[in-house]
């Protein structure tokens, strides 16, 4: 769909590694990632980091070491 749109390069918002792959099979060019940064909270917390930890997404230092618990770590938004 994004071809027939004439779409060729675009920013990708994802945190998954996977759909900046398989954009660049399709022949389209990412010329960067947007990542998308959402609060961690208690219910969400251990959903995010299986998210890391089984499907590759990837985080910026700063929510990484939100998810492991750090408590230094509380700026999320420069992810």
């Amino acid at each position: 769909i994004l071809r027939d749109l004439g779409v060729r390069t675009m920013k990708l918002m994802t945190n998954n590694p996977a759909k900046y792959i398989g954009l660049k099979g399709y022949g389209l060019t990412v010329a960067g990632r947007v990542p998308l940064v959402s609060p961690i909270t208690t219910e969400n917390r251990r959903y995010l980091e299986t998210k890391r930890l089984k499907m590759g997404h990837i985080y910026g230092s700063e929510f990484s070491s939100h998810l492991n618990g750090s408590p230094d770590a509380t700026d999320v938004n420069n992810a």
